[in-house]
């Protein structure tokens, strides 16, 4: 964990396969539910929605709705995965900004499974900006140490002098004159 604002924690590390992820977490119920959201290298933002008491199997499509305070809601399949206690959804890349925009202003976060028997939930948000901010800084230095090196320049212990033009043995002759 690199940091605590309010109700929401930021992470970073290696993910299993061995790529670098950055996360910001937050849990109610003491701890058995909650929802997390994860950057991934190559800009994938993915949210978790868990809870200690599921056994979602992997792949299975579960229908989700979340929304923050009085915004739009955001409407989705999510997706078991190999931990059966959690579900995931991809936010398109061309709706990061704006979902981590309704991250870091909300008050409120409300998460639903219309098709489930699973109860509406509710999550007070404070800390969630600096919860944004502190995400958005380890996915900086995150992509900065990912950040291929320059090949150095070679160097010489020694001054290279330019070469001078090649000289010969005659002069060249002037056109027109015989000898």
């Amino acid at each position: 964990m690199l940091s605590t604002f309010g109700y929401w924690q930021v992470f970073g590390g290696i993910a299993d396969n061995g790529s670098p992820v950055c996360g910001l977490r937050t849990g109610w119920a003491g701890g058995t539910q909650g929802f997390i959201v994860k950057w991934f290298s190559g800009l994938e933002l993915i949210v978790h929605i868990y809870k200690s008491t599921w056994n979602v199997p992997e792949g299975r499509q579960v229908d989700l709705q979340f929304q923050f305070d009085h915004a739009a809601p955001w409407f989705g399949k999510a997706a078991g995965t190999k931990n059966p206690n959690l579900v995931e959804v991809r936010i398109p890349p061309d709706r990061v900004d704006s979902f981590l925009n309704e991250v870091r202003y909300a008050n409120t976060l409300y998460v639903a499974f219309p098709s489930g028997t699973e109860a509406p939930w509710s999550g007070a948000m404070a800390g969630s900006s600096a919860g944004v901010t502190g995400l958005l800084q380890c996915v900086h230095v995150t992509n900065a140490q990912m950040a291929p090196t320059p090949a150095p320049t070679p160097s010489q212990p020694y001054a290279i002098a330019p070469h001078p033009a090649p000289s010969q043995p005659y002069s060249t002759p002037v056109r027109g004159s015989e000898i």
